[in-house]
């Protein structure tokens, strides 16, 4: 495909990711411990207020969700799973918000739902896997994988963690 001349800079930048893996990004811990504890305060503020309404509701629960929303509020189904069943996902919650089916009651439940699982997800995908204790922040720096040819669009991505994804 007469791309030889692209070998030289593809090499270059090769070369440039091992240097990023191996320089590593520091990891700020007492901004990340900071930032836990918000966290772990607000996923309490909003649980509590889950269980105002029902104790005995796991947030983290899909069936559990769909059951309240579908089959006990009766509200419209704004999407479905791949599977077929009723979603209870980000984007079906912001919908039903939007859409003036809920109650003041049920209004309430869904934004502290929403909210809970932004905070667990903070917690679990980011603040507690780069935490010292978890194995990945070595001598407080991160070392993730970079990869100048680990997409169809050739930017480069990174994995091992996946950093890129971190807010």
């Amino acid at each position: 495909r007469k791309q030889h001349h692209l070998y030289g800079t593809d090499e270059k930048l090769q070369g440039i990711c091992v240097g990023m893996r191996r320089l590593g990004i520091r990891v700020d811990e007492d901004r990340r411990r900071a930032h836990q504890e918000e966290q772990e305060r607000a996923a309490e503020k909003w649980i509590n207020i889950i269980h105002k309404y029902r104790p005995t509701m796991n947030p983290n629960s899909n069936a559990q969700v769909r059951d309240l929303l579908y089959g006990h509020w009766n509200l419209p189904v704004q999407e479905y799973t791949e599977t077929g069943d009723e979603s209870v996902g980000a984007a079906s919650l912001r919908s039903l918000i939007a859409s003036s089916a809920l109650d003041e009651e049920q209004l309430d439940f869904v934004n502290a739902l929403r909210f809970y699982r932004r905070a667990q997800k903070l917690l679990s995908t980011y603040l507690r896997k780069l935490a010292p204790a978890a194995g990945l922040v070595k001598d407080g720096y991160i070392h993730p994988d970079y990869n100048s040819a680990g997409t169809v669009t050739g930017r480069l991505s990174s994995s091992n963690p996946n950093f890129q994804n971190i807010p």
